[in-house]
């Protein structure tokens, strides 16, 4: 017996449909946030739904993939907010309690691997292209070529370290006085924790000598000691 055309699609139909229900998966994201007498009851429900959002993604497995591939200043806060508002769908809040200042929620989202993959992807090949052309931050007078992951120094501390170039000459930077007339000599970072909160930050100048360096030198800048909840960090320069 020969199978009519509407019954062949109709098997097509129903062969494909399962498939593409299986290719979504389920991600889940949870955060207790503490707040303070200076924000509203609302605020507190916004941040905390926000936080728990961000954890989702952080935490989805083709995420992590692509972060391990480049450093954490380039998988910035815009680019989890472009994925929150883009590519997660169908919402559920699992758990929400309020006790006191602290608000706790637990959501669930379905996403779609394979969309998520290719976006992630050409998002991270786009800041890596424009971080190898302009340089991890350059503000005219400096210019970070790259940071090192966290590692230890000979002094067992935990340091994180920035191979910067100068691009116009110092002069000299050796008293607080001409320190203060130029500030955009001067390497900053903000440690975060694993919510993405800034915790602690921390400055170097290029040199603090009388010489001054000239247009094309290039130094490593070592930060050591991060606060105990640090899990990423952002290094730039002063605008």
């Amino acid at each position: 017996m020969k199978t009519g055309p509407t019954l062949k699609y109709l098997f097509i139909f129903f062969l494909l449909f399962p498939l593409q229900a299986a290719a979504e998966e389920l991600i889940q994201g949870h955060y207790c946030y503490n707040y303070g007498d200076n924000e509203t009851l609302l605020e507190a429900r916004e941040m905390t739904r926000t936080l728990a959002v961000r954890n989702a993604v952080e935490s989805y497995h083709v995420f992590i993939e692509a972060a391990s591939l480049i450093d954490n200043f380039i998988l910035t806060t815009d680019l989890v907010q472009t994925i929150s508002s883009g590519y997660l769908k169908d919402m559920q809040v699992l758990e929400h309690t309020e006790e006191k200042y602290t608000i706790c929620e637990t959501v669930q989202f379905k996403i779609d691997p394979v969309t998520f993959d290719t976006f992630l992807k050409s998002q991270v090949q786009r800041r890596l292209r424009m971080a190898r052309e302009m340089g991890i931050d350059n503000n005219g007078c400096l210019k970070i070529l790259s940071l090192s992951p966290f590692k230890f120094n000979a002094a067992g501390e935990k340091v994180v370290e920035a191979v910067v170039k100068v691009l116009q000459a110092t002069g000299r930077l050796d008293s607080a006085t001409f320190r203060a007339d130029k500030p955009q000599y001067k390497i900053c970072i903000t440690w975060y924790n694993r919510a993405g909160e800034p915790l602690d930050g921390d400055s170097r100048y290029i040199h603090t000598g009388a010489e001054g360096m000239a247009a094309g030198e290039i130094k490593k800048i070592e930060f050591d000691n991060p606060p105990l909840e640090t899990v990423s960090f952002r290094v730039w320069l002063v605008k």
